[in-house]
């Protein structure tokens, strides 16, 4: 397990699962998990570029800084947790995975946050408390989004037609829309939403449960039959 290394003269406390995960003079290059730590600090230097295919996770809502030149969130790479994390005043190349919270939970991205077409934000909503029960990606800048919307309900919870849930949050503009949202509708396994776009936010609202498969009415509709058949009989009986 890595506890520290020393990157161009500066002590930077790390802690990872796997020694792959590494800080080298150029950033931070990892493709294992690792957690950034508490208090902040910065994480790179002059032409950093950090690239990651692992998991990066923030665990503290005092930012930890990348600085450098760029950071790309490769096709495979998560970025997760609760926290904040600081991408501003570099080129952020978001293809992989931004899944906030650790179930539920709120993740704060510092700078200009671009998804590519590769790119999944992952929501979770348990309820309509956001933090707690269900997940929001909050920018302080820009964005410009592309990529996929994946919602999936978790605690059992089933949400009313008229709960709304912001699941991402802007100080700057967002640009565009995600991919597979075209009719600003988003369906998945548990049901569907409207996807309502603001200049600063995402919003999902308009719930709505799936609705059985032909047969599974059509066995339920024979099941009733068949019950009144029965009690119909005995009755004549």
């Amino acid at each position: 397990e890595i506890r520290a290394r020393l990157v161009d003269g500066r002590f930077v406390d790390l802690s990872s699962n796997n020694i792959s995960a590494e800080l080298d003079n150029r950033g931070l290059v990892s493709n294992e998990f690792v957690r950034l730590p508490t208090p902040s600090f910065n994480i790179g230097t002059a032409g950093a570029d950090h690239l990651n295919s692992g998991i990066v996770r923030a665990n503290s809502a005092t930012a930890t800084r990348f600085t450098g030149d760029s950071f790309t969130n490769q096709p495979g790479g998560i970025i997760e947790g609760n926290g904040f994390i600081d991408f501003s005043g570099l080129t952020f190349v978001g293809d992989g995975i931004i899944s906030p919270g650790l179930s539920s939970g709120i993740l704060t991205l510092e700078g200009q946050i671009a998804l590519g077409s590769t790119a999944s934000l992952l929501i979770e909503i348990g309820g309509t408390t956001v933090g707690s029960q269900y997940d929001r990606l909050a920018i302080n800048g820009g964005t410009t989004l592309d990529g996929l919307l994946n919602v999936s309900l978790i605690d059992n919870f089933l949400p009313d037609f008229t709960d709304t849930f912001t699941i991402l949050t802007t100080t700057g503009s967002r640009i565009d829309f995600f991919s597979n949202t075209p009719s600003q509708k988003v369906s998945f396994p548990g049901g569907s939403f409207d996807v309502i776009y603001h200049p600063d936010s995402v919003v999902l609202t308009n719930f709505v449960a799936p609705i059985p498969e032909p047969s599974s009415i059509a066995l339920a509709v024979s099941g009733v039959l068949s019950l009144g058949l029965l009690v119909w009989r005995r009755r004549k009986a």
